[in-house]
């Protein structure tokens, strides 16, 4: 998948009314362990209909890569974690 002027589109669930208002949904999550955050990866891939060969080469990481992050694997660099989760639009952040 190649987007024009290297930006990938952001998807958010909106509801179009008959007055120019747009309703956004957007869904918050606690994640409290490893596998809540791959489940989560996994979840947003799919929803765009991609392969994990088409997210890495997007995310510029290993499809080896991608794969032990859906499976839950504890052990990865957090660099590469934070760029797959940014790619997918998940916001990591403390109170």
């Amino acid at each position: 998948i190649i987007f024009p002027f290297g930006k990938i589109p952001i998807f958010y669930r909106c509801f179009l009314l008959d007055f120019p208002v747009r309703e956004c949904y957007y869904y918050y999550m606690e994640i409290h362990t490893v596998k809540d955050l791959s489940k989560l990866i996994k979840q947003k891939r799919m929803a765009l209909k991609m392969t994990q060969a088409d997210a890495s080469a997007l995310c510029n990481v290993g499809i080896r890569f991608l794969s032990e992050l859906e499976n839950g694997k504890p052990t990865l660099q957090i660099d590469k974690v934070l760029k797959v989760a940014n790619f997918f639009d998940i916001k990591i952040f403390t109170e």
